[in-house]
């Protein structure tokens, strides 16, 4: 390494980054094994002990037909913990709310 010089003056640290749901206007209704899901529609569930939610999208035919099933429905973690990684053929995460 070459030394090329050195840093003057100070900065003071930036505020820590919030989420603010009311930004992104808020979750989409939760999942309810009731309802005929089908290609684009989009669904929350918020993993338990947390305050966020998190957004799923129905995917696309074929995939499509397995939304509305109980035993696909989005799971946060699950594929990660071992709960439940059917809800991967169905849906695709889509980001937080």
């Amino acid at each position: 390494w070459t030394y090329v010089g050195g840093c003057t003056g100070s900065y003071t640290p930036t505020a820590t980054p919030t989420f603010d749901q009311s930004d992104i206007g808020g979750c989409p209704e939760e999942y309810d094994s009731s309802t005929n899901y089908g290609e684009g529609d989009k669904v929350s569930a918020t993993p338990e002990g947390e305050v966020f939610g998190k957004i799923y999208e129905c995917k696309s035919w074929p995939d499509s037909g397995f939304c509305k099933l109980e035993e696909y429905k989005p799971v946060p973690g699950g594929a990660i913990h071992g709960e439940n990684p059917l809800w991967m053929n169905a849906w695709t995460y889509v980001g937080g709310c």
